[in-house]
């Protein structure tokens, strides 16, 4: 079978969304994409909020971003002695994406990160966007939050090695594991599955997919995953830990297909 999504991406960009009062963090997401817009949507409403600021890059040239969101946020820190609550839901690389491209992205996001906790690092806390399907693709059985990875591919391999990254830091982070999100993404975004089956059978078009038939997925809302993620930063939940954010009902690709269809 032929890959929907072995696209890279190469714009990418930041918001730093400010509180209306000092009760609840600012809030740095970073990647804007199908997570992280619906991440910048929910964080304004539920701080009540539109204050915000926004950072565009590319990933081929990132020299300076993090320095950029560090001055930014460090700034606010010494005006307001503010907690700082970053968001990161970027990625170059899709599911089936290679060691070079996954490489890539893993390199830019160790050098932002890096800059970013190289001052105030006790202010500042990291919630990673990781990938469950990603990390647990080579487990046979149930998993749960004590089954060990297994990735199989690079793109899971590399996943990981952004989580063990920020325990070898020892900075302050938060990672989640998600199923596999749906949800409006817009255009000029890389889409899920969901998306291109739904648009092209409206267009009449083939779908070719990265999957056998009896293959099971977990389909999890893009709003539902925002509003845990926003709600643990405003919240300060613990730290240092590693949570799967999914629904708990698994379909097979093929009555994914019919119901699309139907």
């Amino acid at each position: 079978m032929c890959n929907w999504s072995t696209g890279s991406q190469t714009k990418m960009s930041a918001e730093i969304i400010y509180p209306s009062n000092g009760d609840n963090p600012v809030i740095v997401v970073v990647g804007t994409g199908l997570i992280g817009q619906k991440t910048v949507q929910v964080a304004k409403i539920m701080m009540s909020t539109r204050l915000s600021s926004h950072v565009q890059f590319d990933w081929a040239d990132i020299k300076d971003v993090g320095t950029e969101l560090n001055n930014r946020i460090n700034d606010e820190i010494k005006a307001r002695n503010s907690q700082i609550e970053i968001i990161w839901c970027a990625g170059k690389g899709g599911f089936s994406a290679t060691t070079e491209v996954m490489k890539k992205e893993f390199l830019a996001y160790q050098d932002i990160v890096q800059n970013l906790f190289s001052s105030y690092h006790d202010k500042k806390t990291i919630n990673l966007v990781s990938s469950a399907g990603g990390l647990y693709e080579g487990v046979e059985c149930i998993v749960d939050k004590d089954t060990r990875p297994f990735p199989v591919r690079p793109y899971g391999e590399w996943k990981l090695r952004q989580e063990t990254m920020l325990e070898d830091m020892g900075v302050n982070y938060r990672i989640f594991r998600l199923s596999t999100v749906y949800g409006l993404s817009r255009q000029g975004s890389r889409k899920g599955m969901l998306s291109v089956l739904i648009s092209n059978t409206i267009n009449n078009k083939p779908t070719c997919l990265h999957a056998f038939p009896d293959t099971l997925r977990d389909f999890v809302c893009v709003g539902d995953v925002a509003r845990k993620i926003v709600a643990s930063a405003m919240q300060n939940e613990a730290t240092d830990n590693a949570v799967i954010l999914a629904s708990g009902r698994s379909i097979s690709i093929q009555y994914l297909i019919q119901r699309v269809h139907r």
